[in-house]
């Protein structure tokens, strides 16, 4: 842009009566300093949200932010954790009764009648999908008999993933002024409810049915997130808004095996922010895979134990992301006790990878046992006589025996006994 003007300016330098090589050397400064802005305003991804991030879901590393820890409304991205407390604390068969007052929640809705049975799973299909208001108040009574008493649940276990900075005051999202997250923590949420495999199976329908007991009523659901069209590797999660709160998202991808989520709150425009940021982060960053699923790390001896060791490794991929821009190199640290004690199942976590790259982020990864390993309940005959039978010792062994043999048959031929 500048770069037109330059005749104006090299025209008024000259009016300074400067030397020509001076000219030349501002000129330059001047251009380099317009192109490198130019190129730091352009290597940020363009959005309208008012905050916004980018989570390497497998290493949890934040990727890009906008007022990353900055209390906003969440609207129904509310919904994802509320989905999530269902999901454990019922089993999807369930049955569920709406409340009496059912009809009292206002907006999106999949108007269920007072006393109508519906399915746990039916009902995590309406709030992920629909949704549905209603639906996410059911399930708030169902679990905790209120909405004060869900709403503390939802508090304390977002407080168990690491959200320092949320306060939920109901299920479903309508606004509250003291019903607020951040950009973070909601990527925090997500990052752990997608490890659910039924609620990321949901998150990823593009339509579903649901039985009803009054066929007449809504069966039919499409997902109001609308990316799952224009997106095959996404996969989830949620969409909001509430006058307040603006147009807020929470989207996943998983695009050769790396796991990208982006939280999008207060936007004019979500669809566009969340293609701009994938774009972005596809374009800076490469991922690394270290180790891939289920991959052996060492042995480790166990003690008191019917095997001698086991083997320590991963469960899920190991994936660090590293900015195009950067030269990859990383640190690692294998925590993992100098032996393990018996009994010790199959998946147990034992240990701890952390990988250290070279911006000094830490990511942690559980390390799980490889197999089971039971505890040793007596003196361990089924190792011992293999190995007697294989050494000189089982030789020594039969040829004494073999001696004193041979000798009580020659004694007890001449009448002689032997006590």
């Amino acid at each position: 842009m500048l770069s037109k003007y330059t005749h104006i300016i090299h025209k008024h330098l000259l009016i300074l009566n400067l030397p020509l090589t001076s000219i030349r050397i501002l000129l330059s400064s001047i251009l380099f300093i317009s192109t490198h802005s130019t190129w730091s305003q352009i290597n940020e991804p363009q959005i309208s949200a008012k905050s916004a991030c980018i989570m390497h879901a497998q290493s949890g590393k934040i990727l890009w932010q906008r007022n990353l820890q900055t209390q906003r409304y969440p609207a129904s991205t509310t919904k994802i954790l509320t989905a999530l407390l269902l999901l454990e604390h019922t089993h999807p068969d369930e049955i569920i009764t709406a409340p009496n007052d059912i009809n009292s929640v206002g907006e999106c809705s999949i108007y269920l009648s007072p006393g109508e049975k519906i399915r746990s799973h039916d009902l995590l299909k309406s709030i992920m999908l629909s949704s549905a208001n209603d639906a996410a108040y059911a399930a708030a009574i169902h679990i905790s008999k209120s909405t004060d008493a869900f709403s503390a649940l939802m508090n304390h276990k977002a407080k168990q993933f690491g959200c320092t900075n949320t306060h939920f005051e109901n299920p479903h999202g309508l606004h509250h002024k003291n019903h607020y997250t951040t950009a973070y923590d909601l990527a925090l949420i997500a990052k752990e409810a997608m490890k659910n495999n039924e609620l990321k199976n949901v998150v990823s329908l593009q339509k579903a049915k649901i039985f009803r007991e009054n066929p007449l009523s809504k069966t039919f659901l499409r997902n109001k997130n609308k990316w799952l069209r224009k997106d095959p590797t996404a996969n989830g999660v949620k969409t909001g808004y509430t006058r307040q709160a603006g147009k807020c998202y929470v989207g996943s991808v998983n695009r050769n095996n790396d796991h990208i989520i982006t939280v999008i709150l207060h936007s004019e425009n979500w669809v566009q922010d969340h293609e701009n940021l994938l774009d972005w982060t596809f374009e800076n960053f490469t991922f690394h895979h270290l180790y891939p699923s289920n991959s052996n790390i060492q042995s480790v001896p166990v003690e008191n134990g019917k095997k001698m060791d086991i083997q320590v490794g991963t469960k899920e991929l190991i994936s660090i992301p590293c900015n195009k821009n950067e030269k990859f190199i990383y640190k690692k640290n294998i925590i993992i006790p100098s032996f393990l004690s018996a009994p010790i199942s199959k998946n147990s976590q034992v240990g701890l990878l952390e990988i250290i790259d070279s911006s000094g982020y830490t990511s942690t990864y559980p390390l799980i046992s490889k197999e089971t390993c039971l505890k040793q309940t007596s003196f361990p005959i089924d190792k011992v006589i293999p190995q007697i039978f294989q050494g000189s010792l089982f030789s020594m062994f039969f040829l004494i025996s073999s001696g004193i043999y041979n000798i009580r048959r020659k004694r007890v031929k001449s009448g002689t006994t032997i006590v």
